[in-house]
């Protein structure tokens, strides 16, 4: 394997291994407006690492329906999220002030 696989390879683990602990403590939040924000956090994580593991599955096999996935799908929506998550912090501190 090359660098570029490991590198990608690392950050799919560590990112979908990260989303996890967020989902299970997005459960447990009492503040319904706090657990919104750490579900949509939980998200993105999970989503961008789903982006990062299927780019390296599609470049290690070859695979362009994976690349297709990898760029066409799950970049665009991890980053639609984010800017959902991004959307809600702002409105969440115009609403404390």
């Amino acid at each position: 394997m090359s660098l570029g696989l490991d590198l990608g390879t690392f950050d799919a683990v560590m990112i979908i291994g990260v989303s996890i602990p967020a989902l299970i403590i997005a459960f447990f939040i009492g503040n319904r407006k706090l657990r919104t924000l750490a579900f949509l956090l939980a998200g993105f994580l999970l989503l961008h690492g789903l982006y990062h593991a299927t780019a390296v599955l599609g470049f290690y096999y070859g695979n362009d329906a994976l690349q297709f996935i990898s760029i066409g799908v799950a970049q665009p929506l991890s980053y639609l999220v984010l800017l959902i998550l991004a959307y809600e912090l702002l409105r969440l501190g115009e609403a404390s002030k």
